[in-house]
């Protein structure tokens, strides 16, 4: 019996389907294809009222089946924020938006807003204040540009304001003083008897003629082709770039040259090399030195050119500047006993004996009694040093030797 109910009430429920095209919940009397009617008809809302769309958390990772196809996004997906969502038939959109009120609007002056009414309005522009400009306004200015007047060299014509081209006869509108010329092509020039300008910051200014030179008064600057300075400088002046202007060089001594300190220093003045030397010698050849002696010092004691930088003592010569110099001793000395001598000699700087100096004369008898040596060498000395030349006779049994006339000297040249 409960299965044929059963039966009944499905032919039923496909009955009614089938002979109503609308479906309705809480009614029925559905007004549309579906009609949901609350708990409380037209009156407050019941907590449980109202339908649930399916909840998701998000949607970019689906496309939807049909137009209209409508969820409930729970989270943040993208540009999408939680909401109601719907398929446009190509992507997923938000539905709605926020609301607008009349409070959700503003303006800034000249315009005027008032969020009770939501009406914008501009006022009129005053003499101090901004605004919209009224027919009477226009009619006011355009009178006035109407009445503007131009003198010869200006037309107006169609509100364009034109400054015509110089004729035979007309300047063309440019006002020209003494001593300037205008073609006909409206070149302006000078005439060959204005010789001389003088000029301000706001141009040039025609003066009576003098010798024939322009001079502006100012400052050119270097990139104009000027030098930035305003005056002329002395003479010898050498005018070099900083970078933003010439600086002036002041011109050096007597006999100095240009120096070029490279790139990125200035120029200067510097003194250039030249050689000097100074020279001793023995011209009286009357010192004599024995076996017994020892090492003496040899008294050279004539100057023959002695430079500046250099002091000619007996027998020494005292360097004045320090630097790289050549020196040269010479020595010639003859046996005064009858038998072989050998002298030894050796150059010395304030006292101390110089590496490489030593030099040998041999004699043989009075039949052959002189000898000579030369030594050269290159030293780097000190200021204030002292030069000299000491010799002796070598042998172990008694020997003198005595220097020859003009026969020894000694000679320093700087490098």
């Amino acid at each position: 019996m409960k299965k044929n109910y059963l039966i009944i009430q499905a032919l039923l429920l496909l009955c009614t389907h089938l002979c109503y095209s609308q479906v309705g919940i809480n009614t029925t009397s559905p007004k549309a294809t579906l009609e949901i009617v609350g708990k409380n008809l037209g009156g407050a809302i019941d907590s449980k009222d109202g339908i649930i769309i399916p909840r998701v958390n998000q949607v970019s990772n689906a496309s939807g089946t049909t137009q209209s196809q409508l969820v409930y996004l729970t989270a943040n997906d993208g540009t999408l924020v939680p909401g109601f969502i719907f398929w446009d038939g190509t992507v997923w959109k938000q539905l709605g938006g926020a609301s607008l009120t009349l409070s959700n609007f503003s303006a800034t002056s000249p315009l005027a807003y008032n969020n009770l009414t939501g009406v914008f309005s501009i006022s009129q522009a005053g003499s101090s204040a901004n605004g919209y400009l009224s027919s009477a306004d226009w009619n006011i200015f355009n009178n006035k540009q109407n009445a503007l007047t131009f003198s010869t060299g200006l037309t107006n014509t169609a509100n364009t304001i034109t400054l015509n081209p110089a004729t035979a006869s007309s300047i063309g509108g440019v006002k020209i003083g003494s001593g300037l010329n205008v073609a006909a092509d409206g070149t302006i020039s000078v005439p060959s008897n204005v010789s001389s300008f003088s000029a301000g910051t706001t141009g040039l200014t025609p003066s009576v003629a003098t010798s024939g030179a322009v001079t502006l008064a100012g400052t050119l600057k270097p990139s104009n082709g000027g030098t930035g300075n305003t005056s002329v400088p002395a003479v010898g002046t050498v005018l070099q770039g900083d970078g933003t202007v010439y600086q002036p060089l002041l011109p050096g001594t007597a006999g100095q040259v240009l120096t070029s300190n490279g790139t990125g220093n200035p120029l200067s003045w510097s003194t250039p090399f030249t050689s000097s030397v100074a020279e001793i010698y023995d011209a009286a050849g009357t010192q004599t030195f024995a076996t017994a002696a020892g090492f003496t010092t040899m008294l050279i004691t004539t100057a023959a050119v002695v430079d500046s930088g250099y002091t000619a003592g007996s027998g020494t010569i005292t360097i004045t500047n320090a630097g790289k110099y050549r020196v040269t001793y010479r020595i010639s000395a003859s046996v005064t006993t009858n038998s072989q001598a050998t002298g030894e000699y050796k150059l010395q700087v304030n006292g101390s004996d110089v590496a490489g100096t030593s030099g040998f004369t041999f004699h043989r008898n009075n039949a052959d009694p002189r000898g000579t040596v030369t030594v050269t060498k290159i030293l780097n000395l000190n200021a204030n040093d002292v030069l000299r030349v000491q010799g002796k006779v070598w042998n172990t049994t008694n020997r003198t030797l005595q220097l020859v006339a003009n026969g020894s000297s000694l000679m320093v040249e700087k490098l």
